[in-house]
């Protein structure tokens, strides 16, 4: 260590700390005129040393993420986490601390989940995002293996948002016929998607306004949209226990794309599982195809006055 000026009375030195981490550190003070191990040997030492140990620690600073991303991360999908370092801190462990819209306001961060308890060196640090998460707000903790104390969590909030997938119609292979039912279906969503809306285009630019059809997490044979050239129709079941009710809705396709709807109907039919379908006869009636959940789950039709 460099040499200190010193006199009679206290003193002080400016030290530069080294990238030596430890929490063993001592520092000794000593008369450069009487020194340790000097000649006259140790009854001539002047020296003073600290009486505890004392730590120097390096730092490390999450820079991703560090707030809103952009694009948004999304559940399934592979993101870099990021951070820089002073001094050596060694291996580092990743926490996500994060909450869902249904856990207690005002107790943020009610669950964590440990993306890696050792980096082993890896930076960045790939995450996989599983496919069953998904929330609106999250933040990144990272600590030192070696040392709790070196730590650091995101500055702001980041999201990770759901993934869905429509599987059909998706493709120009897929022409549907005036008057023929179809299924409208998707995957699964990715992530949690407590609801499900419903945009229609005839342009495949300008879209209606966002219909809520119904809450649920799978999209595959639930509900059924009809078109007869003239209407647009939808009937989906509302799972209102003990038995599903079965509504109905009617609308206008307009030119630009959007749709005037009319009222929703609580048609009054119990069905089971969302399984009904539509269709219409030649005098216009639509028919109601369901799976009857008062008359041990029959099938059964219905028809509109």
């Amino acid at each position: 260590m460099t040499r200190a000026n010193g006199g009679a009375g206290a003193g002080s030195w400016l030290w530069n700390i080294p990238n030596d981490p430890t929490t063993a550190y001592r520092v000794r003070i000593e008369s450069v005129d009487n020194p340790v191990g000097g000649l006259g040997g140790v009854n001539m030492e002047t020296k003073a040393v600290s009486l505890q140990t004392f730590a120097v620690r390096g730092t490390v600073t999450v820079s991703v993420p560090d707030g809103p991303q952009n694009p948004h991360w999304l559940t399934g999908t592979t993101e870099n986490i990021n951070w820089s370092n002073t001094g050596t801190i060694g291996d580092v462990s990743i926490t996500l601390k994060y909450e869902l819209d249904t856990d207690t306001a005002g107790l943020p961060y009610e669950r964590s989940l440990v993306i890696s308890s050792d980096n082993n060196g890896v930076k960045p640090f790939p995450w996989g995002i599983l496919n069953t998460l998904s929330t609106e707000h999250a933040i990144v903790e990272i600590t030192a293996v070696g040392d709790l104390n070196v730590t650091d969590q995101s500055d702001a909030e980041f999201k990770v948002k759901p993934v869905l997938d429509f599987t059909y119609p998706n493709a120009p292979s897929d022409e549907l016929v005036v008057g023929t039912l179809y299924n409208l279906t998707w995957a699964t969503p990715l992530g949690t998607v407590s609801t499900i809306k419903m945009n229609v285009s005839t342009d495949g630019t300008t879209w209606s306004g966002a219909t809520t059809i119904f809450t649920s997490n799978s999209g595959t044979v639930t509900w059924d949209v009809y078109m007869d050239g003239t209407y647009v129709y939808y009937v989906y079941g509302d799972n209102v226990a003990p038995v599903d009710t079965t509504r109905f809705r009617r609308g206008v396709p307009n030119s630009d794309g959007t749709i005037t709807w009319g009222a929703e109907v609580d048609t009054g039919l119990k069905a089971t599982g969302y399984e009904s379908l539509l269709s219409s006869d030649s005098n216009g009636k639509i028919w109601l195809l369901y799976r009857n959940a008062v008359s041990s789950n029959r099938p059964t039709v219905a028809r509109n006055a």
